[in-house]
């Protein structure tokens, strides 16, 4: 294949990536605004999707870059750079907008200077951001790329055939209704890796899927994704977790990772002790998730959590939740992968005595 050929066919790739947001994700018919957060690298990319919602008659199509070209604005006054940020995103919530992450793992680092600490200091002015995206429709994509797959060991082709295979799989929605019918109070994780943990649930919950119905909105949150998942009772979970797939955080990447729970709280952690003390909210879990399990990884927890059971650190998300006071709080949300071959998954049944098994093998095997 000629240098040519190779790159039309990345481009083709970019560009059916950038027509699935348009037309798999969300219904976009009334919407007014739009932001596409990206990194600078991918300008090209965030180019091209704008000028598909503008086609489609979206107007107010917004770029927000995470590096590059922000640095240079923050480094000019962190104090008015945040103003205008805050006047903007007032001005986008009450246009009712819609944010679009493009995640491309290990884009350019941002050199952290006076005027960007500043900034990174004083972003709880932002927190009513994120409450409004927690409650509103917005699409996070996972998008490969060249550095990424030199990290890998294998060519941006291969890269984008293994993030394709993952967007065109199945995900374990087809089990969700199931396990709802099954009315399970708690939760119970075996694996010869070392994990023997429990957590409870929370009165009537229901497991969230691939799509997620909120405030009279439905859409995908992540692409892709194959998971399902809760937020666990934020007092219960107690016993040990071995993590089996590494964590990439901030462009660190952190392996061979345990933690141990009681009354809901990490009481100890190997590798993970950097992480912890980010918040005091992060020594409790935020979610539960169920997830068929492949070997390998991917170096990004958007892409690692479909291949493997996990939970998260920090925030819980409120839907399919009853009781919102139940549930941990926290300005984090960190995906841990502890799925093997070997995990089996038991559930407690509301009113039964015995457990039943629900995974084994990687997969679902509700009785």
């Amino acid at each position: 294949m000629s240098t040519t050929q190779k790159e039309d066919s990345i481009w083709n790739k970019e560009l059916k990536l950038a027509q699935r947001v348009l037309t798999e994700y969300y219904d976009f018919k009334d919407t007014k605004s739009i932001e596409i957060v990206i990194s600078y690298e991918e300008m090209e990319f965030a180019k091209t999707l704008k000028e598909l919602f503008i086609a489609k008659g979206i107007r107010n199509v917004f770029i927000t870059y995470t590096n590059g070209i922000i640095c240079e604005e923050i480094n000019k006054g962190f104090r008015k750079y945040l103003d205008d940020r805050i006047s903007f995103y007032k001005e986008r919530i009450s246009e009712g907008f819609i944010r679009i992450t493009i995640l491309s793992p290990f884009p350019l680092p941002v050199v952290i200077t006076s005027e960007i600490n500043g900034y990174l200091k004083h972003l709880d002015e932002l927190n009513f951001l994120q409450e409004y995206l927690i409650h509103s429709p917005r699409i996070m994509i996972v998008k490969p790329n060249l550095y990424w797959a030199s990290r890998l060991g294998i060519s941006l082709n291969e890269l984008w055939d293994k993030v394709e295979a993952l967007y065109d799989s199945d995900s374990f929605d087809i089990y969700k209704e199931s396990l709802d019918e099954l009315n399970i109070e708690e939760l119970h994780f075996v694996s010869d890796e070392g994990t023997d943990c429990r957590f409870k649930m929370t009165k009537n919950f229901k497991f969230v899927g691939k799509r997620i119905e909120h405030n009279g909105k439905t859409y995908q949150a992540n692409a892709p994704s194959r998971e399902i998942f809760t937020a666990p009772s934020k007092y219960s979970g107690v016993g040990k977790i071995v993590f089996t797939k590494p964590l990439c955080y901030h462009g660190k990447i952190y392996k061979d990772m345990e933690i141990e729970l009681e009354n809901g709280k990490v009481i100890r952690s190997k590798n993970l002790d950097e992480i912890l003390s980010l918040d005091e909210s992060l020594s409790y879990i935020g979610e539960v998730a169920l997830a068929p399990y492949e070997d390998g990884y991917f170096l990004s927890t958007i892409m690692d959590e479909n291949i493997g059971c996990h939970i998260a650190l920090g925030n819980s998300y409120p839907y399919g939740i009853e009781e919102l006071g139940r549930i941990n709080k926290s300005k984090y949300h960190i995906d841990l992968v502890f799925g093997s071959l070997s995990l089996k998954v038991y559930a407690k049944i509301k009113n039964k005595k015995d457990e039943i098994l629900i995974l084994k093998d990687g997969g679902i095997c509700i009785p």
